[in-house]
């Protein structure tokens, strides 16, 4: 019996590992903003079939989870290119599950939006898993306007471009080739 608990798991894992990443995540463009309660995300992805024939591939979108107190709602995940909404297949604490449907060589355009809270001492948008991509993102773009009643008093990645007027202050971030090593943490506290 021991014999084959043993099989089973190397069998899966073999089968698992000889299953090609079909839909490749090729870019990214996203858009947060940092409230006094909130960290709002708004992000569209493309992916690109690289086969001659139709996929189907369940994909895994991280998000934060330290606590209960950082919980994520207003999710809504967007086939843009079909104009289709998108059901997550499984959620779980840390991120949701999603199927996408490309036929072959098409490059698809995914928007997910979701609003989190945080602890009021720090936000973290996920960029890290992006590491185990089989390939670089060709491009990332990362935009983050923070609201006047916050300051920032550190970034987890040195911004490309900074800024402020009377809605308050942003940071851009723009990547190329770009497998990240961190993920994107904003420490802060709220002004008095």
């Amino acid at each position: 019996m021991k014999r084959l608990i043993l099989i089973i798991p190397i069998l899966s894992l073999a089968s698992f590992q000889a299953l090609p990443q079909d839909a490749n995540l090729l870019r990214e463009n996203v858009n947060l903003k940092l409230d006094s309660a909130h960290l709002v995300v708004s992000g569209e992805y493309y992916f690109k079939n690289t086969l001659s024939q139709p996929v189907s591939q369940t994909v895994f979108f991280p998000y934060q989870f330290e606590k209960p107190s950082t919980r994520v709602d207003t999710l809504s995940i967007l086939d843009l290119t079909d104009n289709t909404v998108l059901k997550p297949k499984r959620r779980m604490p840390n991120g949701i599950f999603f199927l996408l449907n490309l036929d072959k060589m098409e490059e698809k355009k995914v928007r997910v939006n979701y609003t989190q809270d945080h602890d009021g001492l720090s936000a973290t948008y996920i960029l890290e898993s992006a590491r185990y991509l089989p390939k670089p993102l060709l491009m990332g773009t990362y935009n983050l306007k923070v609201s006047g009643k916050i300051a920032v008093d550190s970034v987890s990645m040195k911004p490309d471009n900074t800024g402020s007027n009377e809605d308050g202050t942003f940071y851009q971030w723009h990547k190329v080739n770009f497998k990240p090593t961190t993920d994107l943490i904003i420490w802060f506290h709220l002004r008095k």
